[in-house]
């Protein structure tokens, strides 16, 4: 994507210093940031585009809008406010982004074929009411320092999950895991209830959680350590197995 020509993004910017983008078709181009306040994406599509050290400068703001092949690329240490995503559709994306104490909200979006990777901060973390398909997450740090964070009504199908730290407080709330795999998984202080694992292999997880409420159907455990709570004193939200192979489980 070298040979892109570079988008003109300052030539949709007001006397105010925000850019809104607004019903575009964006092809075959790189989108760099530059010195702004805010950018706003509404209703968008962008095909073959790279966005380069677009947080470097302003906040981002994307809702309605479409991305395929796309990258998005950001600095060490690179700092905004927000970056914010609602009802986006992803195909085929790359999110390679290394953010210091960001606010990060995913809402409503769909991801098919995307990989992300990086770190995440010690920003308030939301992702919520979205679906992620045929999708890599890895080599994820979230730091101890961290603010709030929160995984919550999400579906992950034949998603791999792989070197993921999560050192702060955060909360798993009634998501769907089909199929796929967790491997390298070390979360700590974590909350993880009324989730639905299915025909999902864990491999090298070390968990310090409340685990609470969730099914577990014919789910494969190696190497995989859980220390916390199962259950709570009434006994009414006791985690269910079903066709298991928990042989590779430690409870402590």
């Amino acid at each position: 994507m070298d040979k892109f020509r570079e988008f003109d993004i300052l030539k949709y910017q007001t006397q105010k210093g925000d850019v809104y983008l607004e019903n575009l078709d964006i092809k075959d181009c790189k989108i760099i940031g530059k010195p702004c306040e805010n950018i706003y994406i509404y209703k968008c599509s962008f095909h073959n585009a790279v966005f380069e050290n677009y947080f470097q400068y302003c906040d981002v703001s994307m809702e309605e809008s479409q991305f395929k092949n796309c990258e998005f690329h950001g600095k060490q240490g690179e700092q905004c406010e927000s970056f914010e995503m609602r009802e986006c559709t992803f195909e085929s994306v790359l999110f390679n982004n290394q953010f210091k104490d960001s606010l990060i909200a995913v809402e409503n979006c769909h991801f098919r074929h995307c990989t992300f990777r990086g770190m995440l901060g010690s920003g308030d973390f939301e992702l919520c009411d979205s679906q992620l398909e045929d999708s890599q997450i890895e080599n994820i740090n979230m730091g101890p320092q961290g603010e709030s964070a929160l995984v919550t009504e999400c579906e992950f199908v034949n998603c791999n999950f792989k070197n993921i730290d999560i050192s702060r407080e955060i909360e798993f709330d009634e998501l769907d895991i089909r199929e796929g795999k967790i491997n390298s998984l070390n979360c700590i202080k974590s909350d993880i209830q009324l989730c639905h694992f299915y025909k999902v292999c864990l491999e090298n997880v070390y968990l310090e959680s409340n685990f609470l409420d969730n099914d577990m159907d014919s789910v494969i455990f190696r190497n995989v350590t859980l220390k916390g709570t199962m259950r709570n004193k009434s006994d009414i939200e006791e985690n269910v197995f079903i066709h298991c192979d928990t042989s590779g489980f430690t409870y402590l």
